[in-house]
């Protein structure tokens, strides 16, 4: 899992971004449903739609992230979708 969420990570983070192939390394690590890794992975896919501009798809992960009750990040969750558009 620690592979696959690096790739993922750093593909998002590559000049340019290359969130297609982020999405699949991370979907590798979520799939798994487990793990330290995991809510991370789930956080990440979510910017990846973002950077695609897949605003319903970054809408739909960051809503199930946000109604668990220990989510990753979940502050940055709450404010990013109040921040996305068509509310």
């Amino acid at each position: 899992a620690a592979v696959n969420f690096y790739l993922g990570v750093s593909h998002l983070e590559l000049s340019p971004p290359r969130p297609k192939k982020a999405i699949e390394f991370l979907n590798k690590v979520v799939a798994e449903k487990k793990g330290r890794y995991y809510e991370p992975a789930r956080w990440y896919r979510a910017m990846c739609y973002l950077a695609q501009g897949e605003i319903s798809e970054t809408r739909v992960f960051l809503e199930r992230m946000k109604v668990e009750e220990d989510a990753f990040k979940k502050d940055e969750v709450i404010k990013l979708l109040s921040q996305l558009p068509g509310q």
